[in-house]
């Protein structure tokens, strides 16, 4: 190995990467415009979908044998704490699955007698074991007991929420009043009153805050370190092959051994570089709210834990650099590297 055509090939190749504006435009200029952008923009659909959720009154009617028991379920626990940004008025609709079509309902409640509801659960059934294969157990289907449908159409992202909305309530009003029942016949059957059961967590908020970042961490680097990588390695060599400037590289001195070697350290210094600019950027963006963290998220790591993380990605960074370089190698031009990178980064 000649060190010091190392090196000059090494600091060429920084020159080259560092005059390349659409380098530096691609890699440093536009993440700092368009992740603020993106959350920004995510955070504000977010947010005026739940507005929009929040005022809008859900349209529903009552069907079947024992819809009255139904109402008087909806009337006691629509004011419940849990349910009470939960608006909805109940209409007369002589065809609810038409008014589904013309969205004039946003979802309606089917009840059913117990022989119907022991039919519906025995088709049910069915579709699941023939959807099984054979040889396949069906789910335990409860049965002997009238049932209740809230029938909705999942293409409309306001009737699927409204609807969800109402399985929730009807499942607590099935669990309240089945305690009721228990208690009023002698039987406590409430949990509280059968057993007090705790859950502790001796896990500090911190090492509960790094097991939950660290789980999803190495995906989003490697992420960043391909995106970084790739913007180089594309013209390092398909570049050169292009611009007929790689065979003039190679009839130097240089040996080729060295050659790839610069080439190499080059896409890996300029991928840990933008990694760790993008590393600050989210620091920036925490610290100015635009990324915004739960409550209980706290993350405590001293400069050495930093410093031993970076020693253990610095290897990643260098066999991504390599795998990069070697389809910019296998490619003849700029858009048939292009055309490899995005499988791989795909991958």
């Amino acid at each position: 190995m000649n060190w010091a055509a190392l090196k000059l090939l090494f600091i060429h190749e920084l020159r080259m990467v560092l005059r390349s504006r659409r380098t530096i435009v691609t890699s440093l200029v536009l993440p700092a415009v368009l992740m603020p952008t993106m959350i920004l923009g995510a955070r504000s659909v977010q947010q005026q979908q739940a507005t929009r959720f929040d005022e809008t009154t859900f349209q529903y009617a009552v069907t079947g044998p024992w819809a009255d028991q139904v109402r008087r379920l909806i009337d006691r626990y629509s004011n419940a704490p849990e349910f009470r940004n939960f608006q909805i008025s109940e209409v007369n609709r002589t065809d609810p699955d038409r008014a589904l079509d013309d969205r004039t309902l946003h979802f309606y409640i089917r009840t059913l007698t117990t022989e119907d509801a022991d039919k519906a659960a025995a088709a049910e059934e069915d579709d699941d074991v023939q959807g099984s294969g054979p040889g396949a157990q069906s789910p335990s289907v409860t049965t002997g007991i009238p049932a209740l449908q809230v029938v909705y159409r999942g293409s409309q992202e306001l009737g699927r929420r409204g609807a969800e909305r109402m399985v929730d309530m009807m499942r607590a009003a099935r669990r309240n009043e089945s305690y009721s029942v228990m208690i009023s016949r002698g039987f406590p059957s409430h949990p509280e009153g059968i057993l007090a059961m705790t859950a502790s967590n001796v896990a500090t908020e911190s090492q509960v805050s790094g097991s939950n970042l660290g789980r999803f961490f190495t995906v989003v680097l490697v992420v960043w370190l391909v995106a970084a990588c790739s913007i180089v390695a594309m013209d390092i060599i398909a570049g050169e092959k292009e611009r007929g400037t790689l065979e003039t590289l190679i009839t130097s001195g240089a040996g080729r051994t060295e050659i790839a070697t610069a080439k190499h350290l080059a896409i890996w210094t300029v991928g840990l570089v933008i990694t760790i600019t993008q590393v600050l950027y989210a620091l920036i963006y925490v610290r100015l709210n635009v990324i915004q963290l739960p409550a209980n998220f706290a993350i405590d790591l001293s400069a050495q834990s930093i410093a031993q993380l970076f020693i253990l990605f610095v290897p990643l960074a260098a066999a991504i650099a390599a795998v990069l370089l070697i389809v910019s190698a296998y490619a003849k031009t700029y858009k048939e590297a292009q055309l490899h990178f995005f499988p791989l980064f795909m991958g």
